[in-house]
């Protein structure tokens, strides 16, 4: 599993209203944010961008000691609350803590700094804490976005996978987790 073990990590909280200084202290320093950097208060709003999948909130850190160089907000993706839309996603969130970890610093694109993915597969939930790409939002599928903007998308998206197509490293990612069909 994607996880670390269990007396090395933090119990991931499943909700921003659960986030301690103290969690988030531990949560950066084992993601290698700072050795001695310590949140002394977090203040959190929801992002908006709920879906049934997942929560997000943007967080808002106050820091201590150390805190030079540290981000002030950070965004949070949680699990879905639901135990059975966590069940049914469990792949899709450890997918994406692998990501972070390992695949992010692969990829063309510019991909948030992820300081801290963690999955649980007991409680089948994942933390995320990445940078806040503020003042960029997400698109609002009710309302479409424009042919510059779905041009651009392409190309990334493109670019994306011309780097994939039949390297060598692929083959040990498909171990993992292997591409269906």
């Amino acid at each position: 599993m994607m996880g670390r073990p269990a007396s090395a990590r933090p119990a991931l909280p499943h909700a921003p209203e659960a986030l301690t200084p103290e969690w988030l202290t531990a949560a950066l320093r084992s993601g290698g944010a700072s050795a001695d950097a310590a949140v002394t208060s977090v203040a959190w709003a929801s992002t908006g961008d709920q879906g049934w999948t997942t929560r997000m909130a943007r967080l808002t850190l106050t820091y201590g000691r150390a805190g030079d160089g540290m981000p002030a907000t950070l965004v949070a993706k949680f699990s879905a609350p639901d135990a059975g839309t966590r069940r049914f996603f469990r792949r899709f969130y450890e997918r994406e803590v692998f990501f972070y970890r390992v695949i992010a610093s692969l990829v063309p694109l510019r991909t948030p700094r992820c300081y801290y993915a963690d999955y649980d597969p007991s409680a089948q939930a994942h933390v995320l804490l990445l940078e806040d790409m503020g003042p960029a939002v997400a698109g609002d599928v009710g309302s479409g976005i424009s042919i510059g903007v779905a041009l651009e998308y392409t190309r990334r998206i493109a670019e994306l996978h011309a780097q994939w197509w039949e390297p060598p490293t692929l083959e040990a990612l498909l171990v993992r987790f292997p591409a269906p069909g």
